[in-house]
Formats: C-alpha cells, structure tokens, sequence
C-alpha cells in the first residue's frame, strides 16, 4: 500500500469516524431535548394543576376585595411557583453533574465550547467530570471548579468560553419564563404550550 493510499484509508477512517461521533451526539441531543420536552410538559401541568386550585382558593376567598386584589394575589402565586420551578431545575442540573448522563451532557457542551474558542488552553470543569475530560482532551489544562454540567473553556489571550447548563438555565430563564407564566394564566383553547426547545 503507498502512501498516499494509506493517508486517504486513514482519512476515510476518520470521516467514519467523525460521522459516527457526530450521529451519536445529535441522537443524544435528541434525546435531551425529548426528555426536555417531556419534564417541560409534565411540570407545566403540574404548574396548571397547583395554580389553577390555588387560584381557585384565593379567588374565592379574595372576591370581597375586589379583581384587582385578586389578580395581584394570583400572578404572586404563579411566580412563587414558578421561582419554585427554577430552583429545582438548578438543583436538578446540579445533582446530574457527577452522573454518566452529566459526564456526557459536559462533553458535549465541551465540545460546542471548543468550536467556539478552538485556541482554548485550559478549562475548568466540575470535580466530578475532570477525569473524563482530560482522557477526552488531555493536551488542555484541566482544573476542577464548582461548574456543575458543562465548561468554563480560556485561551491564551485569556478569552473565555462559560457553556455551562446553568448558565444556558440563566440565559433561557427570562424567555421561558413569561411564556409559563401566561400558559398557566392564559392556557390556550388547546389546552397546551408549544415550546420550541432550539
């Protein structure tokens, strides 16, 4: 075998390659959005359920007050809840840090970091996953630090990548959450949300 042969073998290999990593990481990502989807809907629901009888409850008892008084009292029910919500999402992400599917959800937002700061040097990742990514990448500098699932990527200009799932939670927060609060005090006539989860 030349070569020449041998180099186009071995770059047909790591297509293959590639290709394979690539289908598998958009599988997983399908999964997590589907599971996404999935939490989504079950805790609107149960945002539904618990507004709607808590509603009910102090509407009841709120009417000699007047609607005004009624609807302060509402909106601050549904926002208790929803911090509620938002807290235990942070808490969830937090606990899934030191499991396999938080190992795989940090390598590939590591690997989003990368394309984004290809000239990374050193990066800081939970206690928990600092193993497996200097097995993934074991030219960077990796340092443990309180990042939960995900990356904090720096180059040497000091640049810096922070492709965490909390920060993500953070950035998706102030958009998702009006749309939950006007679905549990305005449902549709469907009955349901749609959320785009890009």
């Amino acid at each position: 075998m030349t070569l020449q042969a041998l180099l186009e073998t071995m770059e047909e290999e790591g297509r293959r390659e590639l290709a394979d990593v690539l289908a598998e990481d958009e599988r997983r990502a399908r999964e997590i959005l589907r599971a996404a989807r999935l939490r989504a809907e079950r805790d609107r629901l149960d945002v539904l359920t618990r507004a709607e009888s808590t509603a009910r409850a102090e509407a009841a008892r709120l009417r000699a007050t007047g609607a005004a008084a009624a609807r302060a009292r509402v909106l601050e029910t549904v926002d208790a809840e929803l911090d509620r919500i938002r807290a235990e999402a942070a808490q969830e992400l937090q606990d899934l840090a030191g499991s396999e599917r938080g190992a795989s959800a940090t390598l590939g937002l590591f690997e989003e970091a990368m394309a984004l700061l290809p000239s990374a040097t050193s990066c800081t990742v939970d206690p928990a996953q600092v193993d497996v990514v200097r097995r993934h990448r074991p030219e960077l500098d990796v340092q443990a630090g309180p990042v939960g699932i995900g990356v904090v990527l720096r180059d040497a200009q000091g640049r810096a990548v922070h492709n965490t799932a909390a920060v993500r939670l953070d950035a998706a927060w102030p958009l998702l959450r009006p749309v939950l609060r006007d679905a549990v005090l305005e449902p549709p006539a469907g009955g349901h949300v749609e959320v785009d989860a890009r």
